[in-house]
């Protein structure tokens, strides 16, 4: 079962209980339950789209922004993070968007955007931890390169991060 809303315990006691009742039901009828608060479920591949976005997503890649901490292995931040999903290969990764590689601590970062052959991916975050020298503590523009030898191979462990607003 695919539950596509919001309003669940998040909301408060009345949430907590509708989504209790909807884990409930899921038990009884033996039903795998995807949600609540999900954009639902597509497989481009196959032409499924069980979701309320308005078309199907193209092969390739997809960034997105998450606070799931079971998409990768040692997501122990608490914060959201910055997602790339391959829609061919069926992987997902983590984008590491600190220059060390450290885990960052951004509540605010931006909705991300991708490039149509998974290279580039934009966002926006006040952290002043992507780049070195970023102390203006305002919501900044980056440009993360997922392959910086640019032989088109992301294989260059997690990328390069740099600033493009000043």
């Amino acid at each position: 079962a695919i539950i596509i809303s919001a309003g669940f315990k998040e909301c408060g006691r009345t949430g907590a209980e509708l989504e209790e009742q909807c884990l409930a039901e899921a038990r009884l009828g033996k039903m795998r339950l995807l949600g609540p608060n999900c954009l639902g479920a597509m497989v481009p591949q196959l032409g499924f789209n069980a979701t309320f976005a308005h078309g199907l997503a193209k092969p390739g890649h997809v960034a997105f922004l998450s606070h799931a901490t079971n998409l990768v292995a040692a997501d122990t931040n608490g914060f959201p993070d910055i997602f790339v999903r391959d829609l061919l290969e069926g992987r997902t990764v983590r984008l590491r968007l600190s220059p060390n590689g450290d885990e960052i601590d951004d509540l605010r970062l931006g909705i991300p955007a991708i490039s149509g052959d998974g290279r580039f991916v934009t966002y926006s975050s006040v952290a002043p931890t992507l780049v070195t020298g970023d102390r203006n503590l305002v919501e900044d523009i980056f440009v993360h390169d997922r392959d910086p030898d640019g032989n088109g191979v992301f294989d260059e462990g997690n990328g390069t991060t740099e600033r493009v607003s000043v």
